[in-house]
């Protein structure tokens, strides 16, 4: 556990993993927020796009994100038996094209997992692009190639 030392002058304590800090820390949320704007305006249309995640950080940067944008939403629950929910999807399922918003890409299981779980609830949707909120790894290129989507750091 770690506090955030700019919460810390002003008298706040953040407590968060560094992973939970996007979702937490106001300023970070909104820099999120406005970069994630800045690259999907640049889209052709943000029509039939909705942002998928999974995850209690995803949860909370998708409403952040989809608000911004005025986009629709899909929760990826996590595996059965860890998640609060009977549902393995929850939210929007009726679109053409979707954007997945997660922390970070390390071995792209996550990815596989949320394509999966789509293709059960909409066969004909397609993964446009991967929007990642933490600071990771710059192996965009070789994410793009394996995901057929472009890969942006927000």
């Amino acid at each position: 556990m770690e506090l955030h030392p700019g919460y810390a002058a002003k008298g706040h304590h953040l407590i968060s993993t560094t992973f939970m800090r996007a979702a937490f820390d106001r300023n970070q949320r909104r820099e999120v927020q406005s970069n994630a704007h800045e690259i999907l305006k640049q889209l052709d249309s943000l029509e039939e796009v909705s942002l998928v995640g999974t995850g209690m950080s995803g949860a909370m940067m998708l409403g952040v994100i989809a608000d911004k944008c005025s986009c629709s939403c899909t929760l990826i629950r996590k595996v059965k038996g860890v998640s609060h929910s009977e549902l393995a999807v929850e939210g929007e399922t009726d679109f053409q094209r979707y954007i997945i918003v997660d922390d970070i890409i390390d071995s792209g299981a996550t990815v596989e997992r949320i394509q999966e779980e789509i293709r059960g609830v909409n066969p004909s949707a397609t993964l446009e692009g991967i929007l990642l909120y933490n600071e990771c790894e710059d192996r965009f290129e070789d994410y793009e190639h394996r995901f057929d989507c472009w890969v942006r750091s927000i």
